[in-house]
């Protein structure tokens, strides 16, 4: 009989702690059980991962008692918790809590609140719609993968509008014919909002289970308790779905795989997609990762026949790519010796799809009214305090957001700085598209459509729902309305600014740029008419914009590995992107300093690479002076162990914050 118990505890730290299981809990404690235990100066709650019989811990606590017996951690569950947590070099309690509603000592207020969703009757859905011969060739390649439960990965490169989601159905039927459950993952909560209705229309609404961070506590534990119970068969959701506690899974599909939205960018750090595709792997059964734009990383591992490459190359129904047009924004802004938002080919455009009555979409990927605010006296520019960067204003709420920490400030004219001068906007972000918009177009419906404005679900559902049923006819929006929606009378895109992300100093801008306009693009002409994009751009020989032109991504995808390829960048290489931050600037970059002379000692061996410490593109975050040291090369399992030794190693005084991010979208 064991007497001893290792508990992975839900914060900031690898190591597991072991307990002394009292008598009265030995023949009921199992692995995976949660229990309360005393820790430091508090209780917690911890789960059990390990059983032992002896220990060489002096001074060790006991175990109080049992949280719910009768539900515990599955087997599969703790090996991809713990994979998770080796491969991110996280906490393993951290993973294993998203999977599980938190639990809090005080007592809960049980109370819920609904969630708005899209009206019934939002979609015309038919239940025996049949595939093309295109879609049942692709779905027959991967059923015989559901029908003898195996693991396998297959790519799905569809084009926009080539009916990815109908494929889906035909395998999900095939899935829950084998008494399986299904996983279907989506890169945002808004869009998972949506594309439920499609599924519930479908499968029924019974059958169905949402699963995303937007749920209240109350609603997360019914809707774990219904999926531990096997009363749903599908879930679907955002990335932290991936870790709910399925009976027998027979089938995960992973929509718009690209998109990087599925990694999470605080602690415990993963990416939903690679997650997804290990949990296929434990428990041997296939997957699907679709999307228009496939990332670099996933066409390269099937380019290495790691992944099987399949293609719909023909649109839905029968329509056909939208026509794209390029403007060049240096020669409009020339001849008209100012500044433009819209182009005139831009404008005529929309004027004759609103007297057609059809509907036009307007992206722009900056929210907000102005970009920042200065003097025209004295030239000051409102920063917020606790972050390098400007504030953004927004007219709606008449106040200074900082799009970092979440700081506001109410919006006053007179400068704070000279008190003579009156401040105004520069830049522009969708609030100030949306307005000239209307003064250009009196006479048409407008709505905005961002993060803004998508915080309230009943609001989201409601402009999502006038504009299916052409209550609205101009839709203004970020990179929110360029993914997966399905406007059928959406003839026109106006794509704003299109190239101003290259400018970014990532060596991802390129496929970034490329994914955005590519997706937005799809959202024309899927029906019988014919759709145009208008896209203007300063750029209009860069290889993303003239792919897009060419709906070619093969072309694109080749010229960017190469160039990944030439500068020894992931799918080529490995990078891990260690961040020192404090609220003391000298103490951070300091620390900073020996962990990476540390680091550099401890890797050194080719080829990894070890670049360090940078300060930060924004130094200051939150009140956080931010420092960096990049890793790239053959990355393993050793050099990982490495690593992880030399942070356990490391001693950081107790003001400044150490985080890892393995696999990194985002360096800034």
């Amino acid at each position: 009989m064991k007497s001893f118990a290792d508990i992975a505890l839900p914060i900031g730290v690898q190591k597991v702690f072991t307990y002394q299981i009292p008598p009265e809990l030995r023949d009921q404690l199992k692995i995976g059980h949660r229990v309360k235990i005393p820790f430091q100066k508090r209780n917690a709650v911890g789960f059990v991962v390990h059983l032992r019989e002896h220990t060489d811990v002096k001074k060790i606590k006991s175990i109080e008692s049992i949280y719910q017996p009768d539900i515990f951690v599955s087997s599969n569950d703790l090996k991809l918790t713990r994979w998770s947590s080796e491969y991110y070099c996280g906490s393993w309690g951290q993973f294993l809590e998203i999977g599980y509603p938190k639990i809090t000592l005080k007592t809960e207020n049980k109370k819920s609140q609904p969630k708005g969703e899209i009206g019934k009757g939002f979609f015309d859905t038919n239940k025996n719609s049949e595939l093309t011969d295109e879609q049942t060739s692709v779905a027959e390649k991967i059923r015989p993968a559901i029908e003898n439960e195996k693991f396998q990965v297959f790519l799905l490169h569809g084009i926009t509008g080539s009916g990815k989601t109908e494929v889906y159905f035909d395998l999900i039927e095939s899935a829950l014919k084998k008494n399986t459950q299904v996983l279907v993952l989506f890169p945002e909560i808004a869009l998972s909002l949506y594309i439920a209705q499609r599924f519930k229309a479908r499968f029924g609404e019974e059958k169905i289970a949402c699963w995303h961070s937007g749920l209240t506590q109350a609603q997360r534990r019914r809707t774990w308790k219904n999926v531990v119970d096997n009363r749903v068969s599908i879930v679907l959701g955002a990335r932290s779905a991936v870790f709910a506690p399925f009976h027998k899974l027979g089938l995960i599909i992973v929509d718009e795989e690209h998109d990087s939205s599925y990694k999470q960018d605080e602690a415990p750090r993963y990416h939903g997609r690679d997650v997804a595709v290990m949990r296929a792997k434990i428990q041997d059964c296939p997957i699907v990762l679709g999307s228009a734009t496939p990332s670099c990383e996933s066409y390269a591992n099937a380019q290495k026949n790691n992944y099987l490459y399949l293609n719909l190359n023909k649109r839905y129904g029968g329509s056909v790519l939208p026509v794209v047009k390029v403007v060049d924004m240096s020669v409009e802004e020339g001849f008209a010796k100012k500044k433009l938002i819209f182009s005139n080919y831009l404008i005529q455009a929309i004027r004759e799809r609103i007297k057609k009555r059809e509907q036009v979409m307007l992206f722009l990927n900056k929210r907000g009214f102005s970009r920042w605010v200065s003097c025209g006296a004295c030239g000051f520019v409102f920063k917020c305090f606790q972050c390098d960067i400007t504030m953004v204003y927004h007219k709606e709420a008449n106040c200074l957001k900082c799009h970092y920490c979440g700081q506001e400030k109410p919006f006053v004219r007179e400068c704070p700085e000279c008190e003579d001068g009156l401040l105004k906007g520069f830049g522009k972000g969708t609030e100030r598209i949306e307005e000239i918009t209307q003064k250009i177009f009196p006479k048409a419906r407008i709505q905005r459509l961002d993060t803004d404005r998508a915080r309230n679900k009943k609001v989201l559902a409601d402009i999502l729902k006038k504009f299916q049923e052409r209550e609205i006819d101009i839709l203004v929006g970020t990179q929110m309305i360029t993914k997966g929606f399905d406007f059928p009378h959406v003839t026109l895109i106006g794509v704003l600014q299109a190239d101003h992300m290259l400018s970014i100093p990532d060596y991802r801008a390129a496929e970034r740029v490329y994914q955005l306009l590519t997706q937005v693009t799809g959202r024309a002409g899927r029906r019988e008419q014919l759709g145009e994009v208008v896209i203007q751009t300063f750029n209009v020989e860069h290889y993303a914009v003239k792919s897009t032109c060419r709906h070619d991504y093969l072309g694109f995808i080749q010229t960017e590995l190469k160039h990944r390829k030439s500068l020894f960048y992931p799918p080529y290489s490995r990078m891990i992107c260690i961040e020192v931050k404090g609220r003391s600037r000298t103490e951070s970059a300091q620390c900073a300093q020996e962990l990476c002379s540390i680091i550099k000692t401890h890797l050194k061996d080719p080829p990894v690479n070890v670049r360090g410490p940078l300060t930060a593109i924004i130094p200051r975050v939150r009140n956080l002076w931010r420092y960096k040291i990049l890793i790239k090369g053959t990355i393993g399992h050793q050099e990982k162990k490495r690593l992880g030794a030399c942070l356990c190693a490391f001693r950081a005084p107790k003001a400044v914050m150490i985080s890892v991010d393995v696999d990194p979208v985002n360096l800034i």
